[in-house]
């Protein structure tokens, strides 16, 4: 795969610092402990012309570099520019860094460069040396001199890739310090990968860089849910600690997003039977990447419906009209829609289904405060409930029945006993005692405001049951059903 890597040095105008003065003749170094450090290509997800070389120098004094010179070579080993440096640096401590970057690295990796140059690139291979051949750096199909590089040049070693930055491998001496020991015939394997690139300047900076954007492997979708796999993008300058998908439907669905530590994070919630694509970005702790380019547009499977929502709750004598929307049908369509009004002060709940809104519920308890709730059914399910609905007060009704507890016999007589039943929400301003005989006894019926109603003129020998309904300002009850078949005297 052809990689497009930094032709880092150009013979043209160069921007330099002002804390940078242009020797006129050139200052006396040695450079032969002068090191390439790292090196960073650009990448796919970040700005291609942004891209830098770093120099470390092994020993005091390396920072006398006016009038020095940097080379570059094309893929067949032939020169191609020429970049002279116009100062000195400032600081030439041993170990100390020289950054020389393009303005868009700059900016990428929020740090300073001690030398800036205009960005170009080189299509497959090359090679860059510091002072014709003092230390140089080579990648990918190069086939030019070996000088400076080792013989035979081994690309996979000096070779970096999208997202990542060729580092001088200094783990065979310090590990904290560029020593000759890491020099080892100035070869390819002297660079190892990092995924991690950190630009550092004379200063003592040290860049900083957000991840790379991860790129989408796959959607794979189920029930009103999608699992997105991807692979990270580079890491940038830190690890990175995080991912976020984001599933977008092309055609009305909702949009949900899941964040993990990695592949693959799995979104639920979506809307079934919706067409949904996917995209995921990364997080270190400098920052967040772009996002990835959308995945494959997939089918997101049928689930139970949304909940609907209540729009009214009108009440009347008893009753509840229930006015509602439906919410997404899941992508399976809507069979049926039940509603439940409860009161919130004692009265009795009650349930209705029906096609569509909206909903009629009776036999609720007049004069109680009730909110009502709806919920949807579809082939794969049941919605859960619909927040409640406003709280209304149910228009007062007939008394409900009253319950005969005892029928206590006498001498013609019966006197009656009972528990009243609900009120209606109207005061109940009397009762109606009724006694039947099973066995050709006259009937008879008493009225009054409470209990026991004491009914007479009962015929003597004869069996009798009795029963009892209650009155309001609203109208009048059922009877209560029968009580138990006693004889009267």
């Amino acid at each position: 795969m052809g990689i497009r890597l930094l032709r880092y040095l150009m013979a043209t105008a160069v921007a330099v610092p002002a804390v940078l003065t242009i020797s006129a003749a050139p200052s006396y170094a040695a450079h032969h402990l002068m090191n390439i450090r790292q090196v960073w290509i650009g990448t796919v997800d970040t700005p291609g012309d942004a891209q830098f070389v770093e120099l470390q120098m092994r020993a005091a004094g390396q920072n006398l570099l006016a009038n020095h010179e940097l080379f570059v070579f094309d893929a067949a080993g032939t020169l191609t520019d020429t970049f002279v440096f116009p100062s000195d640096v400032p600081n030439g401590t041993s170990q100390r860094y020289i950054l020389i970057a393009t303005a868009p690295a700059e900016s990428l990796f929020d740090i300073s460069a001690d030398l800036v140059i205009p960005p170009s690139l080189v299509p497959t291979g090359g090679k860059v040396c510091f002072e014709t051949a003092v230390d140089c750096f080579a990648w990918g199909d190069y086939t030019g001199s070996p000088t400076g590089v080792g013989n035979p040049f081994q690309p996979e070693s000096g070779l970096p890739v999208g997202g990542e930055a060729a580092l001088r491998d200094i783990s065979t001496g310090n590990p904290a310090l560029l020593e000759l020991a890491d020099d080892t015939n100035d070869s390819a394997a002297d660079f190892d990968l990092s995924a991690t690139p950190v630009p550092h300047n004379n200063a003592g900076d040290a860049g900083s860089l957000p991840p790379g954007a991860p790129t989408v492997t796959s959607s794979t979708p189920s029930a009103g849910a999608i699992a997105v796999a991807f692979t990270p993008g580079s890491s940038g300058s830190n690890a990175i600690t995080g991912f976020t998908a984001q599933c977008v439907s092309t055609d009305g669905g909702v949009t949900r997003s899941k964040s993990g530590a990695s592949s693959p994070l799995h979104l639920t919630l979506l809307s079934g039977g919706n067409n949904y694509h996917c995209r995921v970005r990364a997080t270190n702790a400098v920052g967040t990447s772009p996002y990835s380019p959308f995945g494959a547009t997939v089918l997101v499977g049928a689930t139970a419906p949304g909940s609907p929502t209540v729009t009214s709750t009108t009440p009347s004598a008893g009753a509840i009209s229930v006015a509602f929307t439906p919410g997404s049908a899941g992508g399976s369509p809507i069979t049926g829609f039940t509603a439940q009004c409860v009161s919130t002060d004692g009265g009795v709940a009650r349930s209705k289904s029906g096609a569509s809104s909206p909903l009629q519920l009776t036999l609720l308890s007049g004069g109680n405060n009730y909110h009502c709730r709806v919920r949807a059914t579809n082939a794969v399910g049941t919605s859960p409930f619909s927040p409640f609905g406003a709280t209304v007060v149910v228009g007062a009704t007939a008394p409900g029945a009253p319950t005969v507890t005892s029928t206590t016999p006498s001498a013609g007589a019966i006197s009656v006993a009972f528990t009243p039943g609900s009120s209606g929400g109207s005061a109940i301003t009397g009762f109606t005692a009724q006694c039947v005989s099973t066995d050709g006894g006259v009937t008879r019926t008493k009225s009054g405001a409470s209990s026991p109603l004491h009914l007479t003129l009962l015929s003597g020998g004869n069996n009798y049951h009795c029963r009892v309904r209650a009155t309001n300002a609203v109208g009048t009850s059922q009877f209560s059903p029968f009580g138990a078949t006693v004889p009267v005297p």
